[in-house]
């Protein structure tokens, strides 16, 4: 047993990296928060990014914030919505309502790069954007059960 030890700590091997853990690390168990704290923060940050994403968008329509920044904005108000959503029809409405505002941003997208105010590569985030959308729409449905 000596030869495992390193000083107070135990030698662990995960895949190719070694790591070490305190030997009373190993004896105390995790202290899990109450769950109710938990929904708490999340429904904090979820209220805190759709703020964030207000915002952006009154920036990004006066042309003072980017597309990408407002996207990346979207993406997490969604995620942290998505992680409070235990009803899979709640699940499914808001995979909904991304596809549909990013229908909207890929067609403003696309006028941009029409008059000559953006770059193309403007357009394809967008339409990047709007694919991944619909894909993870289509998995939460078939995921669900639900019709596609």
């Amino acid at each position: 047993m000596n030869a495992k030890m390193l000083g107070s700590g135990v030698l662990v091997g995960l895949g190719l990296g070694l790591f070490i853990v305190p030997s009373d690390a190993r004896s105390q168990p995790a202290v899990k928060p109450p769950r109710t704290n938990v929904i708490s923060l999340q429904r904090q940050r979820r209220d805190v990014l759709e703020q964030l994403v207000g915002a952006l968008e009154a920036r990004y329509r006066a042309g003072n914030a980017s597309f990408e920044a407002l996207l990346h904005a979207r993406k997490r108000a969604l995620q942290a919505d998505l992680e409070l959503a235990v009803d899979p029809q709640r699940r499914i409405d808001l995979r909904r309502k991304q596809v549909q505002i990013l229908k909207s941003l890929h067609e403003e997208a696309r006028q941009r790069v029409e008059i000559g105010t953006e770059g193309m590569h403007l357009m394809l985030e967008a339409e990047a954007a709007l694919l991944e959308a619909e894909i993870e729409l289509l998995r939460e449905q078939s995921q669900n059960g639900k019709p596609q």
